[in-house]
């Protein structure tokens, strides 16, 4: 059997460390990059996780108070309290709506990228939609009108049952490489409870 050279052995050696370095240049990167977007889609879904929790929250609160006056304030305080540890996103509205037995609001309220973040078309007698420090934008749903009476004919005849709370989160959310262009927003969360029913 013939030896090979030794300078032979190095040449090779020296160009298998460099198809190495090679491979690395072009396989970091991607590895950075799925790390930063893992970490990115992470931090969102934490803040969906708590925006989430503060409308049930809120909506929780809501149920329980019924057509107290100050229903409303309770449950901007709950929804205040439940979102006072986001780090990356911000609350831009929060409302409160009667809902549609499929949870959507009564009123044709959306949620857009305007200024507001919402768009309502015809009246808003039955959505109550505040900025981020409990100031009412727009709405007139009365708090004491709300129903929460049970009639003998609930639940065949919704009109008889206690009115369906729903109340909407709606926030943006900033990432904090920046390093990928997601969306910002607005993102929303909706909890829908019923009002508990007056026992006397």
């Amino acid at each position: 059997m013939r030896k090979r050279p030794w300078f032979s052995l190095r040449r090779r050696a020296q160009s298998e460390r460099g198809a190495s370095l090679v491979e690395a240049a072009l396989v970091v990167p991607l590895l950075i990059l799925l790390a930063f977007g893992a970490a990115e889609f992470g931090f969102v879904f934490l803040d969906f996780l708590n925006v989430a929790s503060a409308a049930r929250e809120g909506a929780r609160v809501g149920s329980a108070v019924g057509d107290a006056i100050d229903a409303d304030t309770l449950m901007l305080n709950a929804i205040a309290e439940a979102t006072a540890d986001l780090d990356n996103s911000t609350i831009e509205a929060i409302w409160i709506f009667e809902t549609k037995a499929n949870g959507d609001p009564v009123d044709n309220c959306v949620v857009d990228s305007t200024l507001n973040y919402f768009t309502c078309v015809g009246p808003t007698n039955n959505t109550n939609i505040y900025d981020s420090s409990g100031n009412l934008l727009i709405g007139s749903w009365n708090s004491t009108g709300r129903r929460v009476t049970v009639g003998l004919n609930c639940p065949l005849t919704p009109a008889e049952c206690p009115d369906r709370l729903g109340v909407r989160v709606v926030f943006t959310h900033q990432y904090i490489t920046g390093f990928l262009s997601f969306p910002t927003g607005p993102f929303s969360e909706d909890a829908v409870f019923q009002l508990e029913p007056d026992v006397d």
